[in-house]
């Protein structure tokens, strides 16, 4: 039996023909679930591709988005016409934040663009007291045009974002500085002014100007010299100022050291990790990231030799791949996607050599691990979610973990043992009297 599933048009959120697309979803699952029930996987006879499944699934996930952003923008348009509602607002962008992260990947973010936008736009109207908050979402809608091809209006969007990140949140700007440099977003004048301004945003002009020459396919021919001045002009940035300043020297050890793995210049790369070690980190994160460099380096200059798969290379390459699946399992009870997004890509690329017919057999315990790992941390959470895991819990204000405020008056109702709901709950988000807990409809 063979069944050709045909999308319903496109329908808006609500009722009427959303509820009929909804519902024509629910019915080609069914069908494509009771056409394989009961099937043996050597029955030769033709069935549905998995691939479908994926296809139901991502399209029933966009409706469930469509929907809960038609929602929360009511909530929103209703919150910001009154400043003692303006809660409201950063409670919904907290919410809206914890549902579309499915959605953060290559191929996915252009869905975001509109309703992010709109989210910017409102916490800026409403004085956001979280400044640090608004730069996060700001930086995330800049990737998000990016990532949809719309150049233009990323360019316009930083002539605002820009100054009130290198204002309000300084220890962002660098990262904004990095994006507009790398997709060439910024007046070569305004340029030469920032780069004069400190040594990290000249070592980051230098090397977001080389990705952007890379993915242009139009590296210099001095690009050597040019990492070894980088290099240099990095070696003198004083880390022992401020913690702050110390942090950022590692994060661009780092950012040298992988672009000069990229552009085979391994003095640079083993240069950088020599400093980062020099550096003595507590941080057990950047610990197993210097780790993951430190095997990606003894991977290249494995290179050559496991070319020609001597029996020497191969065990040294497969203790490679043994000691990285250690560390992912260190990645994990950390509980850091990022992190364990690190270890992963760094597992894969030490895998891929020896993805012959004859030696794969040793890399399916990796591989596996890698395969579950990932699919994991798409549903990390805070909390429970994490200790169930095995995870450390995160308690660190960052996008992933962020929770909505509660109001003085919802925490005296707590304390009298009265608690709250919905947008304007007492069980995480910014409170507010009984009467503004409900948005209208």
């Amino acid at each position: 039996m063979k069944l050709v599933w045909v999308p319903c048009p496109d329908a808006s959120p609500g009722t009427g023909p959303f509820q009929l697309h909804a519902d024509s979803l629910k019915r080609a699952y069914q069908l494509i679930k009771s056409a394989n029930l009961g099937k043996s996987e050597f029955d030769p006879t033709e069935s549905f591709s998995p691939d479908l499944f994926v296809l139901c699934a991502e399209q029933a996930l966009k409706e469930e988005f469509e929907n809960c952003v038609t929602q929360y923008m009511k909530a929103i348009s209703f919150a910001k016409g009154e400043p003692r509602y303006y809660f409201l607002v950063y409670n919904a962008s907290v919410l809206y934040w914890q549902m579309v992260r499915p959605f953060l990947r290559p191929g996915y973010r252009h869905y975001l663009v509109p309703s992010l936008a709109q989210m910017v736009s409102a916490l800026s109207q409403t004085e956001e007291e979280d400044k640090e908050w608004q730069a996060e979402l700001m930086l995330e809608l800049l990737e998000c045009y990016l990532q949809a091809g719309e150049s233009g209006e990323a360019a316009k969007f930083c002539a605002t974002a820009a100054p009130f990140i290198k204002a309000h949140v300084p220890q962002k700007y660098r990262q904004i500085f990095a994006l507009m440099v790398q997709h060439e977003l910024m007046d070569e004048p305004q340029l030469k002014e920032e780069r004069r301004s400190s040594i990290s945003l000249s070592v980051t002009f230098h090397i977001n100007m080389l990705k952007a020459k890379l993915d242009q396919n139009d590296l210099p021919e001095d690009v050597n010299k040019i990492l070894k001045d980088t290099y240099t002009l990095l070696s003198q940035y004083n880390h022992q100022r401020l913690p702050s300043v110390r942090e950022e020297k590692m994060i661009l050890l780092f950012e040298l050291a992988h672009l000069s793995l990229t552009l085979k210049c391994w003095e640079i790369a083993s240069d950088c990790l020599s400093d980062l070690k020099k550096m003595d980190s507590k941080d057990p994160a950047r610990l197993i990231e210097v780790e993951c460099l430190e095997y990606e380096l003894e991977a290249v200059r494995l290179e050559n030799k496991i070319k020609t798969y001597t029996r020497e290379a191969v065990e040294a390459q497969l203790d490679v791949v043994r000691r990285l699946d250690v560390t992912l399992q260190r990645a994990v009870r950390l509980g850091e996607p990022r992190l364990v997004h690190t270890v992963c890509a760094t597992q894969w690329n030490a895998c891929l050599p020896l993805l012959q017919y004859n030696l794969r057999h040793h890399l399916r315990k990796p591989l596996t691990s890698i395969a579950d790992v990932l699919e994991k941390a798409d549903r990390w959470g805070t909390g429970e979610q994490r200790l169930a895991a095995g995870m450390k819990p995160n308690s660190s204000a960052q996008k992933e973990g962020r929770s909505p405020r509660r109001s003085p008056k919802v925490a005296a109702r707590e304390a009298a043992g009265r608690g709250g709901g919905a947008l304007g709950s007492g069980a995480g988000p910014r409170g507010a009297d009984k009467d503004t807990q409900v948005a209208p409809t």
